[in-house]
């Protein structure tokens, strides 16, 4: 199965559209498929499944995948011996040979935010307060099953290593999962740069992961073959081990959690376009006497794995599971560390209940071992 997944946009550059050679048969799909690029199936599209949800296919090749048979027969109908001619408009978009972005990029470390995302100047585009921006938090990445079914949020601090829950992996194997990087729309195909996709080749849990009361909820997935970095893919900085001083810090902080989940609590469907929350880091027993007012008991003890951030009415919510929250570095505004993992809630977006996430920086140490198992090292910050 390939390790790329790669967004329409692209095939404009490298396929001609509407032809009949890119159809052949294949194993992956069923009897009623052929398999074919992602641009022929999205053009010839005829099922309105576009407009319902996040538009997935299953992948059938390098660069391909499976397409109804009645829905290509039928668009190369409709077309005739017409071939169509690529929108010039629509191919400055997606080649990178003329994008500003590409020509100028050049990494510089973790961490760093762009405000407004990859958008053109003269894109008047402004989303709603909750809605990130294409481009804007590069560390994102969705976690698929070999299905095509989104499961989980994850981060990438490395062009090897994606960080989530072990609450949303824990029943997966390294052959049911996908890393999808620099992907924001779950429903498009349009985006101006292509997400990239890896398959998982070793999934390393907390030996000490509690899966009723969910302690050290944190998984480290190695992928089987490096991202390449681009401008709207990059890794997130880790933070440094738990003490005081860190914690001050994040009571000032500037944080954001972003995830595809649920925007209502009574809701199961997923966002298409990245959100992102702003909230605040609540003070480990505040959050505590916070948890202890609802229904999980007055006696209630957070451990020291768990953390807080909310009870502004903002929370993750279904979905969410594996997102990170991520807080602005002292004397720095557009540039982010990990501090937390969405692990678990009470309730999704009520007031005075924060969210409770992983504590990453109390379980530093146990990463820093992992990583120097993996023959990994971090860039310095």
């Amino acid at each position: 199965m390939m390790s790329w997944l790669i967004s329409a946009g692209l095939f404009l550059l490298v396929l001609s559209p509407g032809s009949k050679a890119q159809d052949t048969v294949s194993k992956m799909c069923s009897s009623d498929e052929l398999c074919t690029s992602v641009k022929r199936c999205k053009d010839s599209e005829d099922s309105g499944l576009m407009a319902i949800g996040p538009r997935i296919y299953r992948i059938c090749g390098d660069q391909r995948v499976c397409c109804e048979t009645a829905q290509l027969e039928s668009w190369d109908r409709s077309q005739s011996s017409k071939n169509r001619a690529v929108s010039s408009s629509i191919q400055d978009k997606v080649d990178e040979s003329k994008s500003r972005y590409a020509s100028n990029f050049k990494y510089k470390n973790c961490g760093y935010s762009d405000p407004r995302g990859l958008i053109p100047h003269n894109d008047r585009f402004n989303p709603p307060e909750d809605v990130s921006f294409f481009g804007e938090f590069p560390w994102m990445v969705a976690i698929f099953t070999v299905r095509q079914s989104f499961l989980c949020g994850g981060t990438l601090i490395h062009p090897r290593l994606v960080i989530s829950s072990s609450h949303n992996v824990i029943n997966e194997l390294v052959d049911t999962l996908v890393a999808r990087v620099g992907d924001w729309d779950l429903n498009g195909l349009n985006e101006q740069f292509p997400h990239q996709s890896r398959r998982i080749k070793e999934i390393i849990m907390h030996p000490e992961f509690d899966q009723k009361r969910l302690f050290n909820d944190i998984a480290l997935l190695l992928l089987d073959e490096p991202i390449v970095l681009a401008p709207h893919i990059q890794p997130l900085c880790l933070p440094p081990p738990e003490s005081p001083e860190l914690i001050n810090q994040l009571l000032s902080a500037t944080c954001y959690s972003t995830g595809w989940g649920a925007k209502q609590a009574d809701s199961d469907k997923l966002e298409n376009v990245l959100k992102r929350l702003n909230l605040p880091v609540v003070e480990h027993d505040e959050c505590q006497a916070m948890l202890r007012n609802t229904r999980v008991s007055n006696s209630f003890r957070l451990g020291p794995s768990f953390m807080c951030a909310g009870g502004n009415g903002k929370d993750p919510c279904k979905g969410d599971g594996g997102s990170p929250l991520f807080c602005t570095m002292p004397g720095e505004r557009d540039r982010y560390r990990l501090l937390g993992i969405v692990s678990w809630s009470v309730e999704c977006g009520v007031e005075d209940i924060p969210a409770v996430y992983t504590n990453v920086p109390y379980l530093r140490s146990w990463i820093d071992e992992r990583i120097r198992e993996f023959g990994i090292t971090l860039q310095a910050q």
